[in-house]
């Protein structure tokens, strides 16, 4: 055989070559793509219902206080309200 055949082929990947990095990186991907996003699903639901738990205590502790529930999340002391949220009135 011809040297410089031998060193042009070496000097890049064949197609043969590309193409099983492409379907290896493929399966590798359709497996983790969808766990990653079950990881996340779950944490962000997590925090979700903590949130909620302390704004029910927050209320509870409201109403400990008070005698009455909060009628907004305004009124509850030391809390902001840059969204104008309001706690639906008799949370139990």
């Amino acid at each position: 055989m011809n040297p410089k055949i031998l060193e042009i082929n070496n000097k890049a990947f064949s197609l043969l070559e590309l193409t099983i990095v492409v379907i290896i990186a493929t399966v590798v991907l359709t497996y983790a793509v969808p766990t990653v996003y079950r990881s996340y699903l779950v944490k962000a639901g997590t925090k979700t219902a903590l949130e909620v738990e302390d704004i029910e205590l927050a209320a509870k502790s409201y109403y400990l206080h008070k005698g009455s529930w909060p009628s907004s999340i305004n009124t509850a002391p030391g809390t902001s309200n840059p969204m104008g949220i309001s706690l639906p009135v008799g949370i139990h």
